[in-house]
C-alpha cells in the first residue's frame, strides 16, 4: 500500500513543479469619482452631552453631519453620516479656588460606508462671549470656559463647524 502511494505522491509533486509559477495578482485601485477638497467647511451636531464636570480627557463622543457634503452637484456624504469627536481636555470646577471648569473638544471624523472624512478646526457656529460663557476657537479644537467659575456643559444637539482635513478621494460607485 505504501508503494502505490509513493509513486502517486511523486507524480503530483512533479506535476506541481512543472506548472508555471503564477505572479501575485495586484488589485487595481478603485477608480476615483470625486474629491472632497481640504478645508471644506462642514456643520456637525453632538449626539450626546459632554461637560467639564462629567467628561474625561480622551473620551470620545458621537457626532453626525448636519448637511450633506456636496461637490460639483453630487452628494458624496449624506446628512446624518455618523462620526466621532474627542474630549481633548476636561477639568471640573475647582471649588476651593473657584476656578472655572475647562473643556476642549475636537472633531475627528464622519464616515459613511467606506468613506471616512477626517475633520479638524472645530469651532462654534457662534463665537465670542454669550452671557457668562466664553468660547475660543483654535486650530483644531474649541475651548470653553465659564466666566463665574462653574462647570461647562455642551448639550446634545449643539451644532459646531469643522473643516475637512486633507483632500478626501471618494471611490466611484
Amino acid at each position: 500500500m505504501r508503494r502505490i502511494a509513493l509513486p502517486a505522491a511523486l507524480a503530483l509533486l512533479l506535476a506541481a513543479s512543472a506548472s508555471p509559477a503564477q505572479a501575485p495578482v495586484e488589485a487595481a485601485p478603485a477608480p476615483v469619482c470625486c474629491t472632497i477638497p481640504a478645508e471644506t467647511l462642514v456643520e456637525i451636531e453632538l449626539d450626546e452631552e459632554v461637560g467639564s464636570g462629567r467628561s474625561r480627557t480622551g473620551q470620545t463622543f458621537a457626532i453626525h453631519l448636519v448637511d450633506p457634503i456636496v461637490v460639483d452637484g453630487r452628494t458624496l456624504v449624506p446628512a446624518g453620516a455618523r462620526g466621532m469627536g474627542e474630549v481633548v481636555h476636561a477639568a471640573p470646577r475647582r471649588w476651593v479656588s473657584n476656578a472655572a471648569g475647562e473643556l476642549i473638544l475636537a472633531a475627528r471624523f464622519v464616515e459613511m460606508g467606506e468613506i471616512r472624512v477626517p475633520l479638524h478646526r472645530l469651532g462654534f457656529a457662534r463665537t465670542g462671549r454669550e452671557g457668562q460663557f466664553f468660547v475660543m476657537s483654535g486650530p483644531g479644537f474649541v475651548s470653553m470656559g465659564q466666566g463665574m467659575g462653574g462647570n461647562i456643559t455642551v448639550p446634545a444637539g449643539t451644532r459646531l463647524q469643522a473643516k475637512v482635513r486633507g483632500n478626501v478621494h471618494v471611490p466611484a460607485q
